[in-house]
Order: structure tokens, then sequence, then C-alpha cells
């Protein structure tokens, strides 16, 4: 028995090493050209192939081009010869006799460090390399494919310095001296399975059966991995509560903490994350304040860890079959990223993280924001997302999205009688599908027709592939909740003023004025850099935000701005005036049996 057990691994190694590619990475030495790559191709390719870099990847709905850090390419053969190939484009390369390459060799720059403002890779999307310090590892950035083999898999090589550590969520690993090999079934889990290579900064724990990691990098070593998981705990539980038991048996965080100060990390990109399977990787700010790290990353981290129902488990052909370089998109968005974002919140108010009143408030504050984009049939937006029209408006799939999720939870409670909400009914089509089964894009509407109601079919019609106005007050008043289109009240504050905080310009720009009311006396273009001799910076933004927008009554404020280039001093006393609220919420305060039912159904 043991002797066939050995003749089967042995074949089974040949087998993988003739149709896999081999690919070797060193990040020993860092380069002004990057990291260098190494790849052995797969046996038996077509006179027709072409290896390319992903002109776009999963979750990011916008065209990158990741083949434009790739330079010093050369292909071989078997025997080293070099042979010769062309650069169709930024992505592609095609080989005069491609039957004959087994090698190629090429540098890879890290996108981070790009100094091009046009289409600047979002950070958790990228790449960057600190030579002997932080590797960020995405692989679409690194790595490419023979097109027409994708499905192959890959032996990953990773050599690294060995005072670093690598974490991902790849299982299949195994450690050697100063070299890490990955085994991973194909291009798509390669390109969903993001790497942190750094001084180890590690933690876990388990929410029920499920292990999850945290890997941590802070530029000064402000933040750690213990405190990142402290701040996670409770949303992982009441995760596994909501769920009754979460999808996945492991699922790992990498956070990348930078210096708000650091312009070479921060780039022209942003703060934020980016989901995975059975991952999410975040480039955030560090902040001393463990509070503000605990709502930062709890904020963040909910949406992006509830994208283990979906799309992993729920999702279209389009996204199971992905096409890096001419992607169709899915018509979804609604579900994958509205209802997760309504999901992330859901759980906070049922786990007693948020108050009911602050789930009011989320609600109503994404109310407001989906006015400001064009009211597009959502099935529609979604599938030509890329296009410039409605690319526009990507960002509504979490303000309206997670709206219509909110509405369409009410709706299902109603014809069920609190017997079946939407967390039931997407864990019904988790069943239904899964990891490694997709739905025809097409017949979404008609599965949730059968495993629902006829009447919530229409409701996806109406709302999601058409653009009827969204029944508020109706669905509202069901839970014991007042909605009203506006209303008129009397404030305390400097009047009609829009402001907002410019990351670029490290202050809070005023982009409107009140004409009447306007104690300040600021006027458009006016950039606020301090409010009562405290300076403006990324950690206190949005607390100076809330004093300039919600001030003291009768306080005078002092305000140092910059106008036309010039540094001035502006101060002024919050005055009462009168304002318009618009997509206002409040509590109906004598609720009957049936509206209390309801929000026990919805919101207990």
């Amino acid at each position: 028995m043991r002797k066939l057990l050995v003749i089967f691994l042995f074949v089974h190694f040949v087998s993988y090493s003739q149709q896999s590619y081999k690919v070797e990475i060193d990040l020993n030495k860092v380069k002004t050209k990057g990291i260098k790559v190494k790849i052995q191709l797969p046996d038996s390719l077509n006179e027709s192939d072409v290896f390319c870099f992903p002109a776009i990847i999963p979750g990011t709905y916008a065209r990158y081009d990741y083949g434009r850090v790739v330079t010093k390419f050369s292909a071989k053969d078997v025997s080293g010869k070099k042979l010769a190939f062309k650069r169709e484009n930024v992505n592609t390369f095609s080989f005069k006799k491609i039957t004959k390459v087994k090698h190629l060799e090429y540098w890879v720059k890290d996108t981070w460090s790009d100094k091009k403002n046009k289409n600047y890779i979002f950070q958790p999307a990228g790449t960057y390399f600190k030579e002997n310090e932080v590797f960020v590892l995405n692989f679409s950035g690194i790595i490419g494919y023979i097109q027409s083999k994708s499905k192959l898999p890959f032996e990953l090589n990773i050599a690294y310095p060995q005072n670093l550590f690598g974490s991902t969520s790849l299982t299949t690993k195994v450690v050697e001296n100063g070299m890490d090999k990955y085994y991973v079934k194909d291009y798509n889990e390669l390109i969903d399975s993001p790497m942190l290579y750094s001084k180890a900064d590690t933690t876990s724990f388990y929410a029920g059966e499920t292990k999850i990691g945290f890997s941590i990098y802070s530029e000064n070593n402000i933040v750690n991995a213990q405190v990142v998981a402290n701040s996670m705990k409770p949303l992982a539980y009441s995760l596994k509560d909501f769920f009754g038991k979460l999808p996945v048996r492991n699922y790992q965080f990498l956070y990348y903490f930078s210096d708000p100060s650091n312009k070479k990390t921060r780039g022209d990109g942003g703060l934020g994350a980016l989901e995975h399977n059975y991952s999410s990787f975040y480039f955030l700010v560090e902040q001393k304040d463990t509070t503000s790290i605990k709502h930062m990353v709890r904020d963040v981290s909910s949406h992006e860890f509830f994208h283990i129902l979906t799309p992993l488990n729920i999702h279209s052909n389009e996204i199971q079959s992905f096409d890096f370089q001419s992607p169709k998109m899915s018509k979804h968005l609604w579900m994958y990223e509205g209802i997760t974002e309504y999901f992330a919140h859901l759980v906070q108010e049922k786990g007693g993280l948020i108050t009911q009143k602050r789930f009011m408030e989320i609600i109503r504050t994404k109310m407001n924001e989906a006015d400001n984009y064009p009211n597009y049939s959502f099935t529609e937006m979604s599938s030509k997302i890329l296009e410039d029209n409605f690319k526009v408006a990507y960002a509504n799939v979490y303000e309206k999205g997670a709206v219509i999720a909110f509405l369409l939870d009410i709706r299902l409670n109603e014809l069920s009688e609190g017997k079946k909400n939407l967390k039931d009914l997407m864990l019904e089509l988790s069943h239904v599908y899964g990891p490694n089964k997709s739905f025809p894009d097409s017949s979404l509407f008609d599965v949730i027709e059968k495993i629902s109601y006829p009447q919530i079919k229409t409701f996806l019609i109406d709302y999601v592939q058409g653009n009827k106005d969204l029944p508020y007050e109706e669905y509202l008043k069901k839970i014991g909740w007042q909605y009203l289109s506006e209303e008129k009240d009397t404030v305390d504050g400097f009047g009609k003023n829009g402001f907002y905080y410019d990351q670029s310009l490290n202050g809070i720009f005023v982009y409107a004025v009140d004409p009447i009311n306007n104690p300040l006396a600021i006027k458009n273009n006016d950039l606020i850099i301090s409010l009562d001799g405290i300076k403006i910076t990324e950690l206190n933004a949005s607390e100076k935000l809330e004093e300039i927008t919600k001030p003291n009554a009768g306080k005078l404020y002092e305000m140092e701005i910059i106008r036309d280039k010039k540094q001035m001093k502006v101060s002024g006393i919050s005055i009462k005036y009168e304002r318009t609220r618009k997509n206002v919420i409040k509590e109906i305060e004598n609720i009957d049996e049936s509206q209390i039912k309801f929000r026990e159904w919805m919101l207990e």
C-alpha cells in the first residue's frame, strides 16, 4: 500500500509539472526596475497563443492595464536560447514560434510608486516593494498567463529575506529555507490571493469553526495585529450569529497602515479595501488613538468580510469565467455590492454594535447620496459599468443598492409574516449554487421567484431592472418609521454652505456658499486649513467637518484659510437659520402592534 502511494504521488507530480506554470519570484533584491519574475510555461501551447496581463480584475470595475509595469521582457526555449516576440499592446505579448517558448523572464515595477495621475491603480489592487521591509503582492501586477490556458495550475516559488513573513489566504504552502512554495489551482485563484510579506505581526481567533487571521504592516509601528483583531472580534461573532455558521473555514485580513504624510505610498490613490473570496486587503492610515482605529477598521472591514456570501457563494457565469482582457460584466451589482453593504450595517445593528437610531441615520444618508446619481436601471448600469456614461454612477451601488436591499428585506418579511428574510433568501441561493456553481445572469430573478414569491420578482423588475421611484413612505411605515421627502427646520450653523475634506490639499474645501447666511464671509474655493488654532489633518478631518457643519450655538469660531493662494484668517459666530432637509426619517410616536412585530422581525 505504501509503495503504491509513493508511485501515485510521483506520477501526479510529473503530470502537474508538465501541465502547469512554474513561477519564481525573488524578493531579496529590489532594483529601480522592480523585482524579477521567471515563468516556466506549460506544455502543448498552440500557435495562436499569447501571453498577457490583466486589463481588469474582479471587484475593481475599472480598467487598469497591469502590463504597463512590465519591463525587460524576454522569451527563451528549453535550452535557454532567446526567441523573438512582439508586444502587441500594453498587456499582450505574441511570439513568432510560441510552441518553442519554455521560459519567460521580466521585471515588474510596483504600482504604488506610479507617478502618472491617469488611471492610477487603487492601492489594495496594486503592488509595493520596499527592500527588506515590506512587499504587497497582488499578482495581477506580477504574473501573466497564456490566454487559452488560464485554468491550468500554478506552482509559485517566492524567495524572500528571512526577516520577513508571508501572509495569505492560500493554504497549500510549503515553507523551506528562505523560500515559500504555493500551489494554486488556476489564474483566477492566483488573482484572488493577495500576499503581504513583512516583519511578522500576526494573530488569529476562531468565530465558531472559522479561523480568522490578521496580518499587519504599520509604517511607524503604531498599529498592531492584536489591536485590529480585538476591534474585529465583536463583528466576527455578530456575523457568526447572523449566519448561524460562517460559510468559510478560513479567512485572512491583510492590512497596510500608512503614515498620513507619506506621499510615496499614497500616490494618487486613496484609502480603502478590496475583497477576495477568502481574504481582503486594506490600505488605511495610522492612528494612535485605538478607539479611532477600532471604528475605522470595523467600518471598512464589515463590508469586505460580508463578501464571503456573495460573490463567493452566489455569482453569475460572468464572474465564474472572468475574462481578464474584455470582461462581460454581470447585471447584478445591486446584489454583490448593495446587499453586502446593507448586511454590513444590519449585522452591526442586530449585534448591538450600533444603535437602531444610528442604523436609521445610515439608511437616510444613503437615500440622500443616491439622489446625486442618475436614476439608471441598476441591471443596465451594472452590465455597462465600464462605459463612460455609467461608470460615474458606480458608487451608487453602495447607496441606492443598499436601500433597495433594505426595502427588499421589508417586503420579504411582510410576505412571509416574519418567517423568511433577505438573509434567508441569500443563504438559500448559496446552497443552490456555491463557490463552484454559477447562475445564468439573465435568470436570477426567475430563480429568486421560485424560492420566494412572485411579488419579489415584481419588486426586482420594478426597482432593480426598472427605475421606478422607491416606495420609501409605504415600506418604512411598516416598521414604524415615518418618511418625509423634505422638512423645514431651524438650526445653528454658518448657513447652507458646502464643505468636504480634500485629501490632496489637506484641508476642508468650500464648494458652495449661502448667499444670505454667511457669518464667516467665506467664498467658493476657499480652503480651510485650521480651526480654532488646530491644523486640519486627515486624522482629525471628520471631527473638524462635524464642528464646522454642526457648530455650538453662539460660539465664535476662528479659521485659517487659503484664498487665491493667499493665507488669511476669518471668524464668525454661528447663527440660527432655516434649512430644508430631504429624505427625513423619524420614529412614529404611537406605533401599533403590527409595526412593533415587524420591527422585531427586521431589527432585533
